[in-house]
């Protein structure tokens, strides 16, 4: 498959990713407007300073004083914060998945070749994208996207008047540390009339920040360029001249020569969107993401880049240009750029989508570049272990070598990667919602305490509430008893599905099914002498029946899921437990992990219900094995057909048809004596799942039901989740509460998050 139509698959596939995206999206802001009604309702009660509000809610808070305390323990913020940082992975999620084409961004110093790199792939001119040996060039980011059967096309965006305000201010800031020295600014009028000359009396003489100044004077000196463009929205540009003079510095020429320009309407350029047909017929949808050279001086450059290398990338090209009397050792500067690089990527997959580059350019027009100058970088790139899928020294003149030689093998190392590396912002996004639902479970469970603190004083004396959790328990303990008669009854009864997986293997070994034929036999002889042919085949059957037996462990895990989902559905039902009103299964796991859960958000408080998170937790995690044992008995049977531990009975005939039929007899009576063997060192082993399950099963309902103030866990478990077990006794009791159906709607709005884990969980892979 050509690389344009793996990178069609990979863009379609990505946005199959998008509607999970969005339903994630679209709860968060659910759950922003919930504890928004929260926060409200909260400040009907207290004010920020702890005092009882005046109002309809005043007399009951000081009926009961002591919600007071509790109210203003009870904040939202941190629900907040998690929620935004779930936001926050799924915007970045979202701008992934959401690209039409594969974004390759190349980076490096000023004068190292990034531009002539993209124009060798591209094929633009230097007016589109300038490449100056002799000049620092590119003056915005340039975003360059292969449109086959597209003539050349510009859109230009524009800084906003806050943005360009906010970069002039931290000019000014850096250039004048002293805050009460410090010019401050708050339109655009105010750049255009800022006096330099004042400006250089204030700053503090010394300091490494002066190099700065130049930088902000060329927003001062050439204010009436770029400051009419705050004002668009967007250009759209044809002419490659015209483009010129919005995204290059200068026209290549150095200051003084003739026909020298400079240009400064970059300085309002937030992006330039370059649309053209790449020559390179096979490029497929790929865009080429242009980056201003980092530096030392200039403010915000390095901001840019890694935005541009986290938000807008698939792929990062790191140009080096090893010139100097370093000799290709990598100078401080590119060493800080790629560490921040490796800081803000962290688990992100970095060495599986950043390609170095060393630019081999022996007829530099200013200074010569030795090959072992690149060889040397090479070697400093690998001692410092930095990662990068591809490291190659590269002429960006040569277009055939750029194409051949880097190009096509990164968009090929690309597109292998890149489903891996997407999946790992999926992951950023699980983890995000995992926090978030631990902290907002956790702040559910405090407001629902508060806030149904004075219905539940109003009907915690009426007998109705207490009959009700009563017969609740009493069905959990019926039904659970139940289930444990049914696993006591098959207790000594053979596990039916483990006795059938083993008699299937046996009556293979009965039958010489792991016995290969005499004419088979017979061509190994042909080159083999019949004692090795005889142990081959023995060490070969040893193998296969001890694999068949590990294999036999995997299909009792069918019935410990049966098990583990029985107790879980009893729990559950309406005529058991009715815990699913309390939190419902995840639909997308099996049932019985529907325990882990409840253990985990619901009974997390393990002081107020140690023996119910214990039984329900345990259960979860409960698995039972017969390999260890089969591994054992098995092995020990098998001594006939190992050759190390009984004699090589007398095989060789007058020929090898003799010999081959010698064998071949040998091996099906020695397998018919392990099979004697074995029946007799297994006839145990089949009771013994049955005999687990009960087990198990008797320990969950004795620590349920029988242990230590269990009957108080269950008590505080039914009476806390009253509302959502029992919703209408409970309405029909609460009525008479003033406060009951503002309070009722509010956390009906908050805990509709918490009763399902779904709503938490994403599917890696896209799937």
């Amino acid at each position: 498959m050509g690389i344009n139509k793996i990178v069609e698959q990979i863009t379609r596939q990505r946005k199959e990713r998008l509607p999970l995206i969005e339903d994630k999206q679209a709860m968060l802001e659910s759950m922003l407007s919930a504890l928004d009604d929260f926060d409200t309702l909260k400040s009907q009660l207290v004010d920020s300073e702890g005092n009882v509000m005046d109002g309809r809610y005043r007399a009951l808070v000081e009926k009961y004083p002591e919600m007071v305390i509790k109210i203003n323990a009870l904040s939202s913020a941190e629900c907040r914060r998690r929620i935004a940082q779930v936001g926050l992975a799924c915007d970045r999620a979202a701008k992934r998945f959401s690209r039409e084409s594969i974004n390759i961004a190349v980076i490096g110093k000023a004068r190292v070749g990034k531009s002539e790199f993209l124009k060798s792939i591209s094929n633009l001119s230097d007016y589109v994208i300038p490449a100056f040996s002799e000049t620092d060039c590119t003056g915005a980011v340039s975003v360059i996207e292969n449109k086959p059967g597209v003539a050349l096309e510009a859109r230009l965006t524009f800084k906003t008047e806050k943005e360009i305000i906010a970069v002039v201010q931290t000019y000014l800031d850096r250039i004048i540390p002293d805050v009460e020295n410090r010019i401050v600014i708050k339109n655009l009028y105010q750049i255009r009339d800022l006096d330099l000359d004042e400006l250089n009396r204030r700053k503090v003489h010394g300091r490494a920040d002066n190099n700065l100044v130049p930088y902000l004077a060329k927003f001062v000196e050439h204010y009436e360029e770029w400051a009419p463009l705050v004002k668009q929205e967007s250009l759209v540009l044809y002419e490659e001249q015209e483009i010129q003079t919005y995204v290059a510095q200068n026209n290549g020429k150095k200051e003084g020569e003739e026909g020298q320009r400079s240009f400064y309407k970059y300085l309002a350029v937030s992006t330039c969107e370059i649309s053209c047909t790449f020559d390179y017929r096979e490029a497929g949808k790929i865009t080429l993401v242009d980056t201003v050279g980092f530096e030392d001086n200039a403010i915000g450059i390095e901001d840019e880049l890694l935005r541009v290398v986290n938000d807008k990338s698939d792929a990062v090209v790191f140009v080096l240009f090893p010139l100097d009397g370093a000799g290709g050792s990598v100078p401080a500067k590119i060493s800080d750029i790629y560490n921040k690089i490796e800081q803000s990527c962290r688990d992100k997959n970095l060495d599986k989508w950043l390609f170095w580059l060393i630019n081999y350019a022996p007829n530099h027009p200013k200074t010569p570049n030795p090959r072992e100058f690149c060889e040397q970088a090479l070697k400093t790139l690998a001692i410092n272990s930095w990662a990068g899928e591809i490291r190659k020294i590269i002429d960006i003149h040569n277009q055939e070598q750029v194409r051949e030689e880097f190009l096509i093998p990164l968009l090929n190392t690309l597109v292998t990667n890149l489903d891996e590396t997407d999946a790992l912002y999926l992951t950023d996004l699980q983890t995000a919602l995992n926090n978030l639902k631990k902290e907002f479970s956790t702040f559910c469970g405090m407001a629902k305490k508060v806030l149904e603190s004075e219905i539940h004083n109003a009907i915690s004396t009426q007998p109705q509430m207490a009959r009700s959790i009563e017969q609740m328990v009493k069905n959990i303990t019926a039904k659970l008893t139940l289930l444990c008669r049914e696993e006591r009854g098959k207790r000594d009864v053979p596990c039916d599905i483990l006795k059938d997986s083993i008699d299937a293997i046996m009556n293979d070994m009965r039958n010489g099914a792991f016995v290969p034929d005499a004419d088979a036999i017979r061509e190994e002889l042909l080159s083999d002498q019949p004692a090795s042919v005889y142990i081959r085949h023995c060490n070969r059957i040893r193998n296969q029946i001890t694999q068949r037996f590990t294999d036999t462990d995997s299909s009792l895990n069918i019935l410990v899921n049966e098990l583990k989902n029985s107790i879980a559905s009893v729990l559950l039902s309406d005529e058991g437990g009715r815990l699913e009103r309390v939190m419902r299964p995840d639909s997308e796991k099996a049932l019985f992990w529907w325990l882990g859960d409840f253990a985990d958000y619901i009974l997390q408080d393990v002081r107020s219900y140690p023996n119910l998170y214990t039984a329900f937790r345990q259960l979860c995690e409960f698995d039972f094995s017969v390999r260890g044992f089969l591994t054992y008995e098995v092995r020990a049977c098998l001594d006939p057909i190992d050759p190390d531990l009984s004699n090589i009975p007398d095989i060789v005939g007058g020929d090898d048809i003799t010999t081959a039929d010698n064998i071949n007899f040998y091996l099906e009576r020695k397998l018919i004596d392990v099979v004697d063997a074995l029946n007799i060192a297994l006839n145990e082993l089949f009771r013994k799942p049955n005999r687990a399950f009960f087990a198990v099963a008797k320990e969950f309902c004795d620590r349920v039901i029988y242990s230590e103030n269990v009957r108080f866990e269950w008590n505080r478990l039914l009476a806390e989740n009253y509302q959502a077990i029992w919703e209408e006794e409970y309405r029909n009791m609460a009525i008479a509460s003033e406060s009951f159906f503002q309070w009722e709607d509010v956390m009906n709005g908050l805990l509709k998050f918490n009763q399902s884990a779904e709503g938490f969980n994403v599917r890696i892979g896209g799937n």
